[in-house]
């Protein structure tokens, strides 16, 4: 119901976003290939040759360049704006929700009058509600909105993705062979490495939220209970307590960020990896080796790591 009415709310941004996409993805093609034929027109330049065709094509890399930008800063602005829309829609209605609930996650007195009236309230059982208090309305405004907002951004790579996938494997097949087959099998192999391993940083994630949550239940506990703590001298244990579920907080947030790191190190080495791969292969396949091939395979492997990762 929520994802429905999301779209429907923001059903002509998603449009224009999605034309602005299509049309970014059939532009960035481009760059590439007018590299391979400015490098191969100065190749063939000889002694004393005009160079009128190599200039002619560096204005058009240049010209093909500048409107890439300029589409892609349209796409970017107007899908961030989207993204902005959609969390701040979010979080009306996670305060406005919050606001049926008391300080430690009880029915409010207007939901109780509505009970009274013989109005169905929240449902939901009391220690379920109360778990929900400040820390768990503090998670949804902040993490999950946040996620989804990220959804939204990323919500285009669905279908654009295996369109960029499509066009630069056949574009390396043209100018690499069959070559090219190895390199992206090298790429296919990441991805389900990648793929496992965001979901145990997703997990963790979960994990560091829960510990943030429980933080921020036992402090909001003792800041509304300050009286009675001070009165009975339990000061000393709930800090004791705030500080061991801080400590937790920050050793599942370190391993979240170990693992971050580590996915980030093995992605950063992929492309090389598969370069290598492929100009070796096409080494020995016995075809010549020139600029212009070895630099539009360099960029339009470096445009298929991102559709694949991302």
């Amino acid at each position: 119901v929520l994802a429905k009415a999301l779209l429907e709310s923001q059903r002509s941004t998603l449009l224009l976003t999605g034309t602005l996409r299509l049309l970014n993805t059939a532009i960035q093609a481009f760059p590439s290939v007018l590299i391979a034929r400015l490098l191969r027109r100065i190749e063939g330049l000889g002694p004393g040759a005009p160079p009128g065709g190599a200039v002619a094509s560096a204005v058009q890399l240049v010209a093909v360049l500048s409107l890439k930008m300029v589409v892609e800063n349209a796409y970017f602005h107007n899908v961030v704006k989207c993204g902005a829309r959609v969390r701040g829609s979010l979080g009306g209605m996670i305060f406005d929700k919050s606001l049926r609930l008391g300080s430690a996650g009880a029915p409010s007195s207007r939901d109780k009058d509505r009970d009274k009236d013989g109005k169905k309230g929240d449902s939901k059982d009391p220690r379920r509600r109360a778990a929900e208090g400040a820390g768990g309305v503090l998670n949804l405004m902040t993490s999950d909105a946040a996620n989804i907002e990220a959804l939204t951004l990323q919500l285009h790579t669905v279908w654009d993705g295996l369109l960029q996938i499509a066009i630069y494997v056949t574009l390396l097949y043209r100018y690499l062979g069959p070559s090219v087959l190895y390199g992206v099998a090298v790429l296919l192999t990441t991805v389900p490495l990648n793929a496992a391993t965001l979901r145990v940083v997703n997990r963790l994630n979960a994990r560091e939220m829960e510990s943030r949550d429980d933080r921020m239940r036992k402090t909001t506990e003792s800041i509304g209970s300050m009286d009675v703590l001070k009165a009975a001298a339990w000061d000393g244990y709930f800090l004791r307590d705030v500080r061991g579920h801080r400590d937790e907080e920050l050793r599942r947030h370190a391993r979240r960020g170990s693992v971050r790191a580590l996915n980030q190190a093995v992605s950063n080495t992929i492309p090389t990896a598969t370069l290598v791969v492929t100009l070796a292969m096409y080494a020995r396949s016995g075809r010549p080796v020139v600029a212009s091939t070895i630099f539009t395979a360099i960029s339009l492997f470096n445009q298929l790591r991102f559709p694949l990762f991302f």
